[in-house]
C-alpha cells in the first residue's frame, strides 16, 4: 500500500481516537460506486456510524477522502462542538450519558445555588475533583461509554449524601 494512503487512512483513525470514537472501533472497508468506503462502528451502540469514501488518484497514486458522514452529537451540559476529552466525546456520542451529563449538571446546579458561600466553595471543588477523576478513570478505561454510564449515577447518589450533608440554611 503507497505511503500517501496509509497517511490518510492514519489521519482517519487518528481523528476517531480523539475525536470523534473515544473507544475501540469495529471498522469495515467495502467497495462501492467505485470508492473505498471505510465504516467504523462505535461501542456507544449507535446505529449511525463514522463512514469515510475515498477515491483513487491515480495521477496522485493515492487516496483521497471524497465524503465523511460522522454520526451526529447529543446535547450534553458543556459544548459538544468543543470537546477536550475522549471522556467528553463519549459523553456526546452516547444517549444515555448525555442524559445522565445532564442530570447531573441540573443536579449540580440546583443544589449550588441553594448554598451559602462556605458550603458552596465545598461542592464546586468536589465537582472539579470528581471531574478530573472522571477524565482520569475513564480516559484509561477500554469503554468510555461504559465508565461514564457507571461513574454518573454514583455521582449523582454522592450530590444527595452531600445535599443531606450540607442542609440549606
Amino acid at each position: 500500500m503507497p505511503r500517501r494512503v496509509t497517511q490518510i487512512f492514519g489521519f482517519a483513525i487518528l481523528i476517531l481516537q480523539t475525536a470523534l470514537l473515544p473507544v475501540a472501533a469495529a471498522q469495515r472497508l467495502n467497495v462501492k460506486d467505485g470508492l473505498l468506503v471505510e465504516t467504523y462502528d462505535a461501542e456507544s451502540g449507535r446505529r449511525d456510524p463514522l463512514i469515510i469514501k475515498c477515491r483513487w488518484n491515480t495521477r496522485d497514486k493515492e487516496f483521497q477522502i471524497v465524503e465523511t458522514q460522522s454520526p451526529p452529537r447529543y446535547t450534553a451540559s458543556f459544548d459538544c462542538d468543543n470537546t477536550k476529552t475522549v471522556v467528553e466525546n463519549a459523553i456526546c456520542y452516547s444517549s444515555k450519558a448525555a442524559s445522565l451529563d445532564l442530570a447531573l449538571d441540573q443536579a449540580y446546579k440546583t443544589w449550588l445555588g441553594s448554598l451559602n458561600h462556605a458550603d458552596s466553595e465545598i461542592l464546586m471543588k468536589e465537582q472539579k475533583d470528581w471531574l478530573h477523576e472522571r477524565d482520569v478513570i475513564c480516559g484509561a478505561y477500554a469503554s468510555a461509554f461504559s465508565c461514564v454510564e457507571a461513574l454518573y449515577p454514583a455521582r449523582l447518589l454522592e450530590m444527595e449524601y452531600f445535599r443531606r450533608l450540607h442542609p440549606v440554611h
